[in-house]
């Protein structure tokens, strides 16, 4: 018996030795790695202003991808005249192979030329990549800024070998009935960051729940999507038929009057600064979004659309957020015309002003809500931590929010005499509830008092349930 716990104990002993030994191995290891790792730093380091050039470019796994997008990727990195310079643009090189989105990875490394004839000090870089499957397709359902609809869409990636995407896609939803659209998207100089793109499109919009009509409209676009150093630019050329039909039995004088068609061709532009540390539920950062439109030659109406939105959120600590919102749209007609209803401005539900129901704000003739063609709307809301509740997804809210929708606006009047009457008597709401932030859908259960309301404004007293992307 003692021979057995003897010979166990020298077992355990034995095993000790080994891991110590193991471990002094690892730790030795790790140490030559560091030091390894230090002296390739410091002499990357001194050699960062010597000179060296790039000899060859190869290219591993490209199978769809054409060498034109590898040649323009690289070109900095062929011209680079030092080992920092060849690095740097090397980095930047294959950040921008990922952003592209064909490839599933990038793998670059440096090896000395092997070149006989090369000259000194240059080297080879070595790009290993593994492209993405071409075809994917994807069905879903989405639920947003008080809609719900499902969607199919086929995509064909990389097209012709230069970064560029087909996809064709449908989705039919509550308001939005169906909607159909085909776009072929390319990378300007396979860069991820300038991209053009043409669409052709049809659209079927029920908007019976607060103007009785639907509206048609199919039409094709040529936009170009770009980041700066300020933030994210679009500039789009729309051609739309559009056509206001199937209108309510009950349909009022004002929406019979805007029946029928109507061509629009303009030029817009769409500016964002996004410093927010999250879209759905913020905490911190602010926004700011900028769009103009231009309609005229090439159609049958004419004006000049501006809107701003803007967003500032604090985190006041323990839990506790304060979020401000402010939003300003202007639609001027040109030479003489009156606006139409599918291009003016409507305010008013659970994303835009809260208490009021879907458009529910503004002008409206019986029951049907006409639009605006200048409004205001701002909030302030206090976001608090809940008792016994850790998760920084779901919060208490407290807010006031209101505004106000002028059916039109008179541009050769003082601008003073505009703002007054924007400002005078505003439509309010004061509440609170719970939000919930879940993926990228924002859900807010509210307790809504309308505290001050114009004549043909339709309130919404008690709860209100919102479920969107973007809130004010």
């Amino acid at each position: 018996m003692e021979d057995d716990e003897l010979f166990q104990k020298a077992k355990e002993m034995k095993a000790q030795e080994e891991q110590q030994k193991l471990n002094a191995e690892n730790q030795r290891i790790q140490e030559e790695y560091e030091r390894a790792a230090r002296v390739l730093f410091d002499m990357v380091s001194e050699s960062k202003d010597s000179e060296y050039k790039v000899h060859r470019l190869e290219v591993n796994g490209s199978n769809y991808t054409r060498s034109s997008v590898f040649e323009t990727v690289f070109g900095q990195t062929m011209k680079s005249r030092t080992l920092g310079e060849i690095i740097s643009n090397t980095r930047v090189a294959g950040s921008r192979l990922q952003r592209l989105g064909i490839f599933k990875d990038v793998d670059i490394t440096f090896d000395a030329a092997k070149d006989p004839f090369a000259p000194r000090d240059s080297i080879d870089i070595l790009v290993n990549v593994e492209e993405r499957s071409r075809f994917w397709a994807k069905t879903g359902t989405e639920i947003g800024d008080g809609e719900g609809n499902m969607n199919s869409s086929v995509n064909f990636r990389n097209a012709f070998g230069a970064g560029e995407t087909f996809e064709a896609n449908a989705s039919f939803g509550t308001r939005t009935s169906s909607a159909f659209q085909v776009s072929l998207s390319k990378p300007l100089n396979a860069n991820p960051d300038a991209v053009v793109d043409v669409t052709a499109y049809q659209q079927s919009r029920n908007n019976k729940l607060y103007s009785s009509h639907e509206e048609l409209t199919r039409g094709g676009l040529l936009r170009f999507r770009g980041i700066s150093r300020f933030g994210y630019h679009e500039l789009v050329y729309d051609t739309v038929w559009r056509q206001i039909h199937k209108l309510d039995d009950l349909a009022s004088l004002s929406v019979r009057n805007e029946a029928g068609h109507s061509v629009k061709s303009s030029i817009a532009h769409v500016f964002m600064h996004d410093r927010r540390d999250d879209t759905v539920l913020p905490s911190n950062g602010y926004y700011l979004r900028l769009a103009q439109e231009f309609a005229g030659p090439g159609g049958d109406v004419s004006f000049v659309k501006n809107e701003v939105e803007a967003q500032a959120n604090y985190s006041l600590g323990r839990g506790f957020i304060l979020s401000s919102s402010l939003r300003s749209g202007l639609l001027v007609p040109l030479f003489g015309e009156k606006s139409h209803i599918n291009d003016r401005f409507f305010l008013g539900g659970p994303t835009s002003v809260r208490g009021f129901r879907y458009a529910g704000i503004g002008p409206r003739d019986g029951k049907d809500a006409l639009g605006g063609d200048a409004y205001w709307s701002g909030g302030v809301s206090l976001y608090t931590p809940l008792p016994k509740v850790k998760s920084e997804a779901l919060k208490g809210h407290i807010f006031v929010n209101g505004g106000t929708l002028l059916p039109s606006v008179d541009i050769s009047k003082p601008v003073p005499e505009t703002i007054n009457r924007l400002v005078k008597t505003p439509s309010v709401a004061v509440g609170a509830g719970l939000v919930y932030r879940h993926s990228f859908v924002r859900l807010e259960l509210n307790l809504c008092l309308p505290i001050s309301v114009t004549a043909t404004d339709q309130f919404k007293k008690g709860i209100q349930l919102g479920v969107g992307m973007s809130f004010m």
